[in-house]
C-alpha cells in the first residue's frame, strides 16, 4: 500500500464473535486481539461458564441467542450488532500473531479496499502445517450476510459487493493460529456428533448441497471413520449425477470432494476409483487433491506413466494450494516411489530430499532417506542423522525412522 493510504484516516472496525463456554480461551484471545478492534460484538449461544462476564468486562456488546444448530444465523446476528465501517470475524480458538495488528491497521486506511483475506494456520501431526487464505475482513454492508448452517461462508456475498462497488480484495500477510480442530479440543467440544447432525440435517433439506456433502466426507476423513463415509457416499454420488455436477465447476472444493468420494465408494477397488475420477476430470477446476489421489490410484494399478503425470500435475498446483503436505511432500514421495520401483535410486533420493526440504519431519520421507542414504551416498546412515540433527535438531520422527531402518 502507498504511504498516502497509510496516512489516511483509520476506519472503525467491529470484531464479531459467536461464543459458547469459551472462558478457557477468551483471556489469551482478547489479549492478542486487543488494540485492533474499536467495537466488540458478541452473540452468546448458551454459555454456562465465565464467558459472558469476561466479554462484558472487556467492553463487549453482548446478546444471548438460543442455539438453533445454525452457525450462519448466529454470525448474521453478530453483524446486526456492528456499527463499524469494517467487520472482522474470528473465533476464540483463533489466536492472532504479531503481524496481524499492523496489517489490519494499514487495511483500515486503504480507501480502495473492500475486503481482505488473512492466513489461517492449522498445525498438523509430524510438522505439517496447513495455511489457508481465508476471507475474514470486509466492509459492512446490509447485503453481506453468511450462508450455510455449518462451515458458514460469506465470500459469495462479499464477491457481489466488490463487483457492485469496484473495491478490491486485499490479501494480508496477517497470521492466525487455529486451535479448534486439534483432535483433543474437537473431542472436548463433541464436534464430531454436532457437525454430523447439522450436516445431515442440511442434506435432508437439500440433497443437492454439494458443499455439505464435501464437509460430511471431510469430517469422516478427519475422524478416521470410513463407515460414516461409506454410508453416505452413494447418496452423494446420486446427488452429483442428478445435477450433472454443475455446482462443482466453480467450487474450490470440487476436486477434493471427488477424491474423497472415490475413496469412499471404492475403498478396495483402485481401478474403479480411478475410472470414477477420470470420468469427472472435466467437471472441476484444477485441484491438487484430485491429481494426487488420481496419481496414487494409477500407481496402485501399475500405470507408471499416468502416476508420474498425476504427481507432476499436483506439484504444478503447489503455489495455489495451502496444504504443503498435499501439494509438495506427497507428490514428491510418489515420484520417489516410482523411481525406486524402477531401480533408479539417485533419482528417488533426489525426490526424497525435496520432500524433506518442505517438511523435515515427514515420516515416509525420513524413512526413505535413512534407507537410501547409504546406498546413494556410500556413507553410513549415521552421517545422514548427524547432518539432519545439525539442521533441525532431534525429532521423534527421525528416531523412529532410524529404528525402523535398522530393523
Amino acid at each position: 500500500m502507498s504511504s498516502a493510504s497509510e496516512k489516511a484516516p483509520r476506519a472503525r472496525l467491529s470484531l464479531c464473535l459467536i461464543v459458547r463456554d469459551e472462558a478457557a480461551l477468551l483471556p489469551e484471545f482478547l489479549a492478542r486481539v486487543g488494540g485492533i478492534w474499536d467495537e466488540l460484538c458478541v452473540v452468546d449461544t448458551g454459555s454456562r461458564d465465565d464467558s459472558r462476564r469476561i466479554l462484558v468486562e472487556a467492553g463487549a456488546t453482548l446478546v444471548d441467542e438460543p442455539w438453533q444448530e445454525d452457525f450462519a444465523r448466529a454470525r448474521n446476528r453478530s453483524l446486526e450488532l456492528a456499527s463499524g465501517e469494517w467487520v472482522l470475524y474470528l473465533d476464540p480458538d483463533e489466536l492472532v500473531q504479531d503481524d496481524f495488528g499492523p496489517a489490519v491497521d494499514a487495511l483500515l486506511r486503504d480507501p480502495d479496499a473492500g475486503a481482505a483475506t488473512l492466513l489461517m494456520r492449522n498445525r498438523l501431526p509430524h510438522g505439517h502445517v496447513r495455511q489457508t487464505a481465508l476471507l475474514r475482513l470486509f466492509r459492512r454492508d446490509p447485503q453481506i450476510c453468511f450462508r450455510h448452517a455449518i462451515h458458514e461462508e460469506v465470500a459469495t456475498a462479499v464477491e457481489a459487493y466488490l463487483g457492485r462497488t469496484g473495491r478490491k480484495l486485499r490479501h494480508l500477510r496477517a497470521t492466525v493460529d487455529h486451535l479448534g480442530y486439534t483432535r483433543t479440543r474437537a473431542e472436548e467440544k463433541n464436534k464430531k456428533e454436532r457437525d454430523t447432525a447439522i450436516l445431515l440435517k442440511c442434506l435432508a433439506a437439500d440433497p443437492g448441497d454439494t458443499y455439505s456433502w464435501f464437509k460430511l466426507l471431510e469430517l469422516a476423513r478427519f475422524w478416521d471413520d470410513p463407515a460414516l463415509a461409506a454410508d453416505h457416499a452413494p447418496a452423494c454420488r446420486e446427488a452429483l449425477a442428478a445435477e450433472a455436477g454443475n455446482s462443482l465447476q466453480k467450487a474450490p472444493y470440487g476436486g477434493e470432494l471427488l477424491a474423497l468420494l472415490a475413496s469412499s465408494l471404492f475403498p478396495a477397488d483402485p481401478a474403479a476409483a480411478l475410472r470414477f475420477l477420470v470420468d469427472w476430470q472435466d467437471g472441476i477446476r484444477p485441484s491438487a487433491a484430485y491429481w494426487l489421489r488420481r496419481a496414487e490410484l494409477s500407481e496402485r494399478v501399475g500405470d507408471v506413466a499416468a502416476a508420474r503425470a498425476g504427481f507432476d500435475a499436483c506439484l504444478a498446483l503447489a503455489d495455489e494450494t495451502a496444504d504443503v503436505q498435499l501439494a509438495t511432500v506427497r507428490p514428491e514421495m510418489g515420484l520417489a516411489r516410482l523411481h525406486l520401483s524402477a531401480g533408479d535410486l539417485p533419482a528417488a533420493f533426489a525426490h526424497v530430499e525435496r520432500a524433506l526440504a518442505h517438511n523435515p519431519r515427514d515420516p515416509e520421507a525420513l524413512l526413505c532417506a535413512c534407507a537410501l542414504f547409504p546406498l546413494v551416498r556410500r556413507e553410513p546412515v549415521q552421517v545422514f542423522a548427524e547432518q539432519y540433527l545439525a539442521r533441525h535438531g532431534p525429532t521423534p520422527e527421525l528416531a523412529a525412522a532410524l529404528a525402523e531402518a535398522a530393523a
